[in-house]
């Protein structure tokens, strides 16, 4: 869209489904604050006050994987440039 008065009306296509001016309140509440809400409403009635069973094995399964896969995206990264 043209700009009027020097202000910029949007920054998407005129063709985009979601702009920025003229986003309604309640799509906007729809789409990003009731996800939110709605976990944090079924975290706070299923929590048990007791902790899961999580076995030592997963523990440092994830120690080892998360440098693992940092280390697998920036050989992916170098190979694909």
């Amino acid at each position: 869209m043209r700009p009027r008065d020097g202000v910029i009306v949007s920054f998407f296509p005129p063709r985009a489904k979601f702009r920025v001016s003229g986003t309604p309140i309640l799509h906007a509440f729809l789409k990003f604050l009731l996800p939110v809400w709605a976990a944090g409403i079924v975290i706070t009635f299923f929590y048990n006050g007791k902790k899961g069973y999580f076995p030592l094995f997963f523990k440092y399964f994830f120690y080892a994987w998360y440098p693992l896969h940092l280390l697998l995206q920036w050989i992916f990264r170098l190979l694909a440039n």
